[in-house]
């Protein structure tokens, strides 16, 4: 009887150690799924994580949904500055939809509320652009509140709330990132200025092959891929000013067979770590001309993508509006077509139907 109870109590010390083990073990894992909140990029712009240090497979943060979860949505608090009097209050969602197909399109509300309890009504949020059969979900969304908060003061922790009140089992949405952005996101007495950084050839990550991923719920999902696994490619800015615009340039060699206009995805990541991705292809080909010093028939493709506050269809929605442009500015490169054509980051360009070697990639900010 004695020998069976030491025995039993030996049988539990073990349990009870192998869980005190595993505990702290499990916890750090799941802590380390989460990338890391987003400092103020300035009193009236901040972002909630920061997309640098988005890690692979990270932890789904779902939108509540359905009735089940009335009073329950998600919430993030921003910590904003300024002292300013606000006049206009933009907020932009990075997210992913359902995971089920479904004929109808993803539901999601967003309210705001002020330091001072001043709050939105709950707001639609559009994820879709075009119609029909050539809708497609946009992962980048943004609401705007032009006059909800008007007279109200910036100082203080603003909330973003977002739920889902339809319960259609479609699945739900995975909230990645938010920015609230308050007066454009730029504070008063901000300057201006340009400046643009090359890729240095010597160091820069010339004739590296573009890593090939694809993400289950959306090929090019950053959350799922994490930010170490794509071609990192970084520019520093040294001027100060407050930023308006953005133009990246760079070449990229492939196989005839491959087509990185269709294959080839990219994000632009600020100091900040505010983000840029574009859901529908944006970037367009300045041309391809075919190698001569290939023998396997590759092809050089140049790339000219740029986006500014000037363009009447970005305007004062422009993602990096108001980011200070000191810093390190990344972009990441990646393959979602696991095809084996390898597309390749060279340092060259194309004028006039040729190629011209020794022209790094440039990254430049207004």
């Amino acid at each position: 009887m004695i020998k069976d109870r030491l025995i039993l109590l030996a049988l539990l010390t073990g349990i009870l150690a192998v869980a005190a083990c595993d505990v702290p073990w499990d916890h750090e894992k799941e802590k380390k799924r989460l990338p890391d909140r987003a400092p103020a990029a300035n009193p009236l712009l901040r972002h909630y994580y920061d997309t640098l240090t988005f890690p692979s497979e990270m932890t789904a943060i779902k939108i509540p949904e359905g009735d089940e979860f009335d009073d329950q949505e998600l919430s993030m608090n921003f910590g904003m500055g300024g002292g300013e009097v606000v006049n206009d209050v933009r907020i932009r969602l990075y997210m992913l939809p359902p995971a089920q197909e479904s004929e109808s399109h993803p539901d999601i509300r967003v309210k705001v509320i002020a330091p001072d309890g001043t709050a939105s009504a709950w707001t639609e949020v559009s994820f879709v652009s075009g119609a029909g059969d050539s809708a497609i979900v946009d992962l980048n969304a943004e609401v705007h509140f032009a006059v909800e908060f008007d007279g109200t003061s910036s100082d203080g922790e603003w909330e973003i709330q977002l739920r889902d009140p339809i319960e259609d089992e479609d699945g739900r949405c995975i909230l990645r990132n938010a920015t609230l952005r308050l007066n454009l996101g730029l504070p008063a007495g901000s300057t201006f200025g340009s400046e643009s950084s090359p890729l240095p050839l010597v160091s820069g990550m010339y004739g590296a092959r573009l890593p090939e991923f694809v993400a289950p719920r959306v090929p090019f999902d950053l959350g799922h891929i994490g930010a170490n696994k794509p071609l990192i490619l970084p520019f520093t800015i040294t001027n100060s000013f407050a930023v308006t615009g953005l133009t990246f340039s760079w070449t990229i060699r492939s196989n005839f067979a491959g087509d990185p206009t269709t294959e080839m995805f990219f994000y632009i990541i600020s100091p900040s770590g505010g983000w840029w991705c574009p859901s529908v292809k944006e970037v367009p080909s300045a041309g391809s001309v075919s190698d001569p010093t290939s023998s396997t028939n590759d092809k050089q493709t140049r790339y000219v993508f740029s986006m500014n506050q000037s363009d009447t269809a970005i305007g004062n929605s422009f993602p990096f509006l108001g980011e200070p442009s000191a810093g390190t500015w990344t972009v990441l490169l990646f393959d979602f077509k696991k095809d084996g054509l390898g597309h390749y980051l060279i340092d060259s360009d194309i004028v006039a139907a040729a190629i011209v070697t020794g022209v790094p990639a440039t990254f430049d900010l207004t």
